[in-house]
């Protein structure tokens, strides 16, 4: 994964920032953000599925 993608997933999922402030942290648009961060989840549910785990499953 791509550290922008990284960076982008970390301060929406695990700092809990909003898209703007993630935006104003990354010097980017909200936009940049929200598709940085679908493709990290992207990247993050093939990786997971390739573990075996199945989406839906506890």
């Amino acid at each position: 994964m791509s550290e922008k993608n990284r960076s982008a997933y970390v301060l929406l999922r695990e700092e809990g920032l909003s898209v703007a402030e993630a935006a104003s942290v990354l010097g980017t648009t909200g936009d940049v953000v929200k598709q940085r961060a679908h493709r990290a989840y992207e990247q993050i549910r093939t990786a997971l599925r390739h573990a075996g785990w199945d989406e839906g499953k506890p």
